[in-house]
């Protein structure tokens, strides 16, 4: 990234921050547009392998962990959203890269399935 990215990724962190210690429902409001955001991100970098230069695009679920690690960041007071934003995050790249392989991989009566093995996975840690 750049020294200008840089910077950005900084105010905003410390924005967060101290919104989720100041306000926890503004907070609350800026977290549901980043997600909404990655959702999109999710979509297109599902199917993608390379970009039109060929370098490598990182993967639909390595996003999952940035954006894991970006709450993590934002102190005790976001701690409270880790496990239905990870449940959102896996949800969305899971449809998004099912949706570019075959649709039926992975449908709405499978998330009972997906939560109880994101359970067991969640006790194996």
């Amino acid at each position: 990234m750049g020294k200008m990215s840089d910077r950005r990724k900084n105010h905003r962190q410390k924005y967060l921050s101290d919104l989720a210690e100041t306000d926890p429902q503004k907070f609350d409001a800026e977290w549901n547009k980043r997600l909404s955001s990655w959702s999109k991100e999710a979509y297109r970098r599902a199917g993608k392998l390379t970009d039109k230069n060929g370098k490598p695009v990182p993967s639909v679920f390595a996003m999952e962990m940035e954006v894991m690690s970006q709450l993590e960041t934002y102190g005790p007071a976001a701690r409270s959203l880790v496990v239905s934003t990870q449940e959102c995050v896996t949800d969305f790249c899971c449809r998004a890269v099912a949706q570019r392989i075959d649709s039926r991989l992975y449908r709405p009566g499978n998330s009972k399935n997906n939560e109880r093995l994101m359970k067991e996975r969640a006790q194996q840690t």
